[in-house]
């Protein structure tokens, strides 16, 4: 869907609960319908240079209780824990989740009243919020079963637990936005998440404020039709998140998503996207990066009401960053691109291994900019892959394409290329452009110019040439 169909997703004041319903049934709904290589690539962040970090030393809880012992939560199911969860969300207070089922039947929020160092923790392993929201709270579109944070709130935590879709009649998500100090680990949500809104919402409000969401996994995705995104990042971040070691599969309407009226920086380290819908991953803030992620599109997907075009990574960020990446597109199904580049700036691919077999599309494709300069720079990409050029013109011909682009570089990249009449590097009104120590094996031509003067070729090999290709593989 178009960027202009956003509205703010969460509202930025305080409100009481029935005025918040509504939001959540409405303007919620809109906020979300959007739409549209080292050794490995998910080893270990801290090894390459990971800076930002969110640690439970930043927290101060004044009051630690087990849910069940202490406030008489009902481990079984059998039980709302409803009114005890929402009688307990208090600032410097820290929420202890035993080995249980824990149902959740109503909307709980905090929004707009400053919540701080506050944590939702499991500390036994199957600790389960099972997601049972009645009609009325998901009647509407927008369905939402925990909002915390807004305005001058920090250091939330949420840990430890696993989601279980129940029986609601619309999946609920969650929400959780901070001026700062955000932490949100090893958390599960098992099962098709049948809901327009997908399961999760995560915001930092300040351009200092950090977060970091770790080993969160939605490996269930959404029925096609839903319009589910796996991952929001709110519209209003400023600040910097980190994404590390994460996995999203089977979404309609995006895996992981920065809208475009999102400037914060993210950074998407380590983990597994795979048959995402519209994009696996979308980034927007200016030097946000993906890096050691495995994004692979085996399955298409099929929806006549929703537009199939399965990106891999989209780039709409400045000045953004592909590293160490291995990328997979091997589904029968229609995309731009593995890659796509949409943004101004410096963009750069580099040490990423990309195969393509899905006919007619690119594995990097950089569309016209919106502003320059807006170069791309591919250093040690390797692609590989069986796609056919079938369809007449440049679309598809060539396995790295950029379109109104000058002086990009491609250094020391490698395409091998085994379809009908495929191209390794097509460049549109990109003049004054430099390919070098790049070695082609393919069925077109190594090279293709359409309205790029003073393009340096120098040092390329165009025979035997022999490409890395992606090694990684589902871990489900």
């Amino acid at each position: 869907m178009l960027e202009s169909s956003e509205k703010t997703s969460v509202n930025s004041h305080k409100t009481d609960r029935r005025s918040y319903l509504k939001l959540a049934s409405s303007s919620i709904v809109a906020g979300t319908m959007l739409g549209g290589a080292a050794s490995t690539a998910t080893g270990s962040p801290e090894s390459n240079g990971s800076t930002r970090t969110m640690t439970t030393d930043s927290f101060q809880f004044d009051r630690v209780y087990d849910v069940v012992s202490d406030l008489g939560m009902d481990p079984t199911g059998a039980k709302p824990i409803d009114d005890i969860l929402d009688a307990n969300i208090q600032s410097n207070t820290k929420l202890e989740f035993p080995r249980g089922e824990y149902r959740v039947t109503d909307f709980t929020f905090d929004f707009g009243n400053g919540l701080h160092d506050f944590g939702m923790v499991g500390v036994e392993s199957d600790a389960t919020i099972v997601l049972d929201t009645t009609d009325d709270v998901t009647g509407n579109p927008g369905a939402v079963w925990l909002s915390l944070g807004g305005a001058d709130s920090y250091n939330l935590r949420y840990e430890g637990l696993t989601h279980d879709v129940g029986s609601a009649p619309e999946a609920p998500k969650m929400q959780l936005v901070v001026d700062d100090g955000l932490l949100v680990r090893d958390v599960l949500h098992r099962g098709s998440h049948d809901g327009s809104q997908g399961p999760f919402l995560f915001g930092v409000r300040t351009a200092s404020g950090t977060g970091l969401v770790e080993n969160l996994r939605a490996p269930d995705g959404a029925p096609d039709g839903s319009g589910a995104v796996g991952l929001f990042v709110e519209m209003n971040t400023t600040g910097e998140l980190e994404f590390r070691n994460c996995h999203l599969a089977g979404f309609p309407n995006n895996g992981l998503y920065q809208s475009s009226k999102s400037t914060g920086t993210v950074h998407v380290v380590g983990g597994e996207y795979r048959n995402n819908n519209i994009a696996n991953v979308r980034l927007a803030g200016s030097g946000s990066e993906v890096r050691d992620c495995c994004v692979t599109v085996d399955t298409s997907h099929s929806d006549d009401s929703f537009p199939t075009n399965m990106r891999g990574i989209w780039l709409f960020a400045p000045d953004a960053t592909v590293e160490a990446c291995d990328v997979s597109f091997t589904a029968e199904t229609v995309s731009d691109g593995a890659i796509v580049v949409a943004g101004s700036g410096t963009q750069e691919i580099r040490d990423t291994r990309i195969r393509v077999d899905t006919d007619d599309t690119a594995a990097m494709y950089a569309v016209p900019p919106e502003t320059t300069p807006a170069p791309v720079s591919c250093t040690n990409v390797q692609v590989t892959g069986s796609a056919d050029h079938t369809e007449s013109g440049y679309s598809g011909s060539a396995a790295l394409r950029v379109y109104g682009r000058p002086n990009s570089e491609f250094d020391s990249c490698c395409v091998k290329q085994t379809g009908t009449d495929r191209d390794g590097i097509l460049l549109q009104y990109s003049e004054d452009s430099r390919v070098s120590k790049c070695s082609f094996d393919v069925t077109g031509d190594a090279v293709v110019l359409d309205n790029s003067a003073d393009v340096v070729r120098r040092n390329n090999t165009t025979c035997m040439a022999s490409c890395s290709a992606p090694s990684c593989s589902s871990s489900e």
